[in-house]
């Protein structure tokens, strides 16, 4: 499947941040949603880009939007790390913190079916995820992005790593600088 193909099947809505607040503090009547993109799709790895370009964000919102960074390296076993959701409707921004479990399991060891046929490896981090919180991103301790929400069994989360993550932002051209 393409992202082509599957924007006939999927289209997706952004909520920003800024205008949620503007909602639940009363300032904003209705929620509002922009429209967005599938740019990209890697089946492989579970994963999807949605984009949402300046002329979409034109008259929505007027705040900045800064992009999250990659950070060089997974952090260390038993390092401290961060994830940030909005897990349910009417939530605010959630937080939850951890530490790392082990880096880089393969999905194979983790599940004996393997039906979708995912080749990625995932982070094992001891944080609960809350259902709508598949696709959060794994902050370190800098704030740089390490891993994004594939799934959790109660006890762990399972992030996907983040060499496969920029192994497939370079694939579809997102050359990312490691951070100095």
């Amino acid at each position: 499947m393409t992202a082509w193909d599957l924007s006939h099947f999927y289209e997706p809505h952004v909520l920003c941040y800024h205008r949620e607040l503007d909602h639940q503090n009363g300032h904003d009547n209705v929620r509002v949603f922009v429209r967005g993109w599938v740019a990209f799709l890697s089946c492989e790895n579970d994963l999807l880009m949605i984009r949402v370009t300046q002329p979409h964000m034109e008259g929505y919102c007027q705040q900045d939007h800064q992009p999250l960074t990659f950070a060089s390296s997974f952090p260390r076993l038993l390092n401290d790390v961060v994830m940030v959701s909005w897990p349910e409707v009417g939530r605010r921004l959630a937080a939850v913190s951890g530490e790392v479990s082990y880096p880089n399991r393969h999905i194979d060891l983790l599940d004996e079916v393997n039906v979708f046929g995912f080749t990625m490896e995932l982070s094992e981090v001891n944080i609960t995820s809350e259902s709508g919180s598949l696709g959060a991103p794994l902050l370190d301790g800098e704030g740089n992005v390490v891993g994004v929400l594939h799934g959790g069994n109660g006890r762990f989360s399972f992030f996907i790593s983040l060499g496969d993550l920029r192994e497939v932002l370079n694939q579809w051209g997102f050359i990312l600088a490691v951070p100095a």
